[in-house]
């Protein structure tokens, strides 16, 4: 005799109860006699079906190995009279989203009094289930189905006593897709915000909430989108970064658009490559690094990468591991020619024209005073109408020592010029321009990450 897994056991029981309070109603207007239905079911039978009412609750959740009900539950009576056949239709409007390996199960009955003594079932004519099925009075059957179509035809026919029933129900395995997306920002708050897509890049239809992206608050976002009904598929969901982005270790930076670019509008604060490796650094950070080859460092200043940020070298900021959030890069020397050029070209010179552009890319404190108007320590709250925020964070000189804190800024390129020197981008107080300069590769300099 087959078994009933645990599954089925403890939802049958609560089945039971409803379907025993149904048939003790039913069968009292169809058999004449009262003893004769109290040889259909037992009293105890009859009192269990009072508790079901208070949740008669049987859900896809209940089916194991990851399926759910395709169709059913179903309740098939034996009525009085000859057997008759029963036709139903199986539809269910997620047909193309089950991997097609049905499973067919039926209970029968709730106790021996209640069970069929055999059943004809067809589907689509063909038959699944016959009497040889239900031999040595079976509680339990499961069989694999082929061959269901969005609308299949369902014909039972039972034999047994009046007011015997069987449950039948299909099971089966949702195939689900997730919908993908290129990535959304970071944007730059208060732009103009691209149209979240209805369609997914895998072809997926549906709708997000929030609805529209609103750019006037900074911060991270997230976008839930739930696809329209009948696609299989999963809900998802994007963050989108406004005014921010955040790096491999969760560090959040504000990001600032100039021209076309968009650029860290802060020094990068990261110990860890995009991989998640540790960036080595030296013991003590005084160490001297001049005999090292092709040392791959990082070091912050004081213990503490908040205000300045980390000091790279360059080899470790051109490491194939990335060291700039996803999306973004070390600027080439291109990159840093590009901003330079946008700056002179319009009006972000001192008093509104030429080349001398440092004051637009400093920040607004934080640098020596300095007295000579044009100078980035003079007048220092008319600093960075660019937005780029460059404060001075000096170098970490190869024999371990920090200079020109308060005074001077240094960025890498990932352009080499040989094989000990790259060029850079700087900052000096006393200088009202942006210095494009040669450094050596084992320096330790800051980095200023631009969107891919």
């Amino acid at each position: 005799m087959n078994t009933i897994p645990g599954f089925e056991q403890s939802v049958w029981h609560h089945w039971c109860k409803t379907l025993m309070l149904f048939l003790s109603c039913s069968l009292i207007l169809i058999i004449s006699s009262c003893q004769k239905y109290d040889d259909v079911i037992n009293d105890k039978e009859s009192m269990d079906m009072q508790d079901f009412l208070i949740n008669p609750e049987i859900t896809a959740e209940n089916c194991k190995d990851g399926r759910t009900i395709f169709y059913g539950h179903k309740i098939f009576i034996r009525h009085t009279g000859a057997p008759v056949v029963e036709t139903q239709n199986i539809e269910n409007t997620n047909f193309e989203c089950f991997d097609g390996n049905f499973i067919l199960k039926i209970k029968n009955g709730c106790g021996k009094r209640s069970r069929v003594s055999s059943a004809e079932i067809k589907i689509n004519g063909v038959f699944v289930v016959g009497p040889s099925d239900f031999s040595k009075n079976v509680t339990f059957i499961s069989k694999p189905l082929t061959g269901l179509s969005p609308v299949s035809v369902l014909e039972v026919k039972l034999n047994g006593a009046p007011g015997s029933f069987i449950d039948l129900w299909i099971e089966g395995a949702i195939i689900l897709a997730i919908p993908t997306f290129t990535q959304i920002g970071p944007l730059p708050l208060n732009s103009v915000a691209p149209e979240l897509p209805a369609i997914s890049d895998n072809g997926i239809s549906g709708t997000w909430d929030p609805e529209t992206i609103n750019t006037n608050s900074e911060g991270s976002f997230t976008f839930t989108f739930t696809p329209d009904d009948g696609q299989c598929a999963n809900s998802t969901s994007m963050k989108i970064y406004i005014g921010i982005v955040s790096d491999i270790e969760g560090n959040v930076y504000k990001i600032a658009k100039i021209g076309d670019q968009l650029w860290l509008a802060e020094n990068l604060k990261t110990s860890r490559y995009n991989n998640g490796d540790l960036i080595s650094t030296t013991n003590p950070v005084s160490l001297d690094i001049s005999g090292e080859y092709e040392p791959k460092y990082q070091w912050a200043y004081d213990g503490n990468a908040d205000t300045y940020g980390r000091y790279y070298t360059w080899y470790a900021v051109t490491d194939s591991r990335g060291v700039c959030p996803t999306g973004w890069h070390v600027p080439t020397d291109d990159d840093w020619t590009l901003l330079t050029d946008y700056l002179i070209n319009n009006g972000f010179g001192y008093e509104g024209s030429g080349s001398d552009i440092a004051k637009a890319l400093a920040a607004k404190s934080g640098w020596n005073p300095d007295a000579t108007p044009g100078n980035i320590g003079n007048d220092m709250p008319t600093n960075n109408s660019s937005g780029f925020s460059a404060l001075p964070g000096g170098v970490r000189v190869y024999d371990g020592t920090f200079n020109y804190i308060g005074i001077y800024a240094l960025w890498w390129s990932s352009t080499e010029i040989n094989t000990t020197l790259t060029w850079n981008r700087n900052l000096y107080s006393p200088i009202n321009y942006l210095r494009r300069e040669m450094s050596k590769k084992i320096q330790g300099a800051n980095i200023r990450c631009i969107k891919d």
